[in-house]
């Protein structure tokens, strides 16, 4: 019986880049396990073993407490474990995107990147939350988490707060979403206007990706949202700060055409947490990148049968 364990990143984003591989190696080997903190939201009915680590991350801890009762107890040894970093791949080759790094590091060429499966239930709780007949944008604001303060990869929330209150129409639902219970993470400048604040983690974590899937787009800082929206088909427009550069995250065989990024034209690839990193966006640049995604990846996907699918959730 052959086995394989995934041992790498916590964060929700981090398994998202980490499912095509993880299934991909399904495939091959008999016992296929991953360390991570998310048993049932990612891998339920998979035929993945997730296997648990403690880690002192306060969404990680919550979600692998609710759903203890799905781990596997860790094999004894494996044939191989694989740790993949693409942290370390960046600062060798920033031309390399996330998913070349994996790929690089683990010998694995998935052929299938769409993985996700967004379940009825984590919709519901999301439409029982989200009460409106408009069609849905999902915002995700700038934030800095104490137990892991990157400010530098942040947009600056004054370009947030203009898309949001002078480019997003009233026909459309604006939604915030974020968890800030505790004080343990904080807004990264002052709270733009939206229709509903969700900051003390009403969704959970499946509720969250419940809304995104019938969102009609979301608009973000460079997040989990990337892989996650590029993964279930919604229409994502980022604005990035500093930290690392778009075409990091943008692998093509993501599926990106949905996506549109603005970042300052001399990117600053420091991948430091806490750096003075140049966030300057040119206005009119935002502005017309704005229009572009609304019109290229929102009101040209009126047609197609997701959107189609969201509109009969939200009636």
């Amino acid at each position: 019986m052959s086995s394989i364990l995934f041992d790498s990143y916590h964060g929700l984003g981090d398994q998202v880049w980490l499912r095509p591989f993880i299934f991909e190696a399904k495939k091959k080997y008999d016992t296929v396990h991953v360390v991570t903190d998310f048993p049932g939201l990612l891998y339920d009915g998979t035929g993945i073993g997730p296997v648990y680590k403690k880690m002192n991350l306060k969404t990680q801890t919550e979600c692998a407490r609710l759903e203890c009762h799905k781990f596997v107890d860790m094999l004894p040894k494996y044939d191989r474990v694989l740790r993949p970093n693409y942290t370390a791949a960046f600062h060798a080759d920033k031309n390399k995107t996330i998913t070349r790094s994996i790929e690089e590091q683990t010998g694995i060429t998935p052929r299938e990147f769409h993985t996700l499966q967004i379940k009825e239930d984590w919709i519901k709780k999301a439409r029982w939350l989200v009460r409106t007949e408009k069609p849905i944008c999902f915002i995700r604001l700038p934030s800095v988490r104490d137990e892991w303060a990157n400010s530098s990869r942040n947009g600056k929330m004054a370009y947030f707060k203009y898309v949001i209150e002078n480019m997003i129409g009233d026909e459309y639902f604006k939604v915030s979403s974020l968890d800030l219970r505790g004080g343990k993470e904080h807004l990264d400048g002052p709270m733009p206007k939206v229709d509903l604040q969700l900051h003390e983690n009403e969704l959970g974590i499946d509720g969250m990706l419940g809304l995104l899937k019938i969102s009609s787009f979301c608009v973000s800082i460079q997040c989990m949202t990337l892989p996650i929206c590029a993964d279930i088909g919604t229409p994502l427009f980022i604005i990035y700060g500093g930290y690392a550069h778009h075409g990091f995250h943008a692998d093509p065989r993501l599926g990106l055409k949905k996506i549109v990024a603005v970042q300052p034209p001399v990117m600053c690839n420091c991948l430091l947490n806490k750096h003075t990193c140049n966030k300057d966006i040119d206005p009119g640049v935002l502005s017309r990148s704005f229009k572009h995604f609304m019109s290229t990846c929102v009101e040209a996907t009126k047609s197609d049968d997701l959107y189609a699918m969201r509109r009969k959730i939200c009636a």
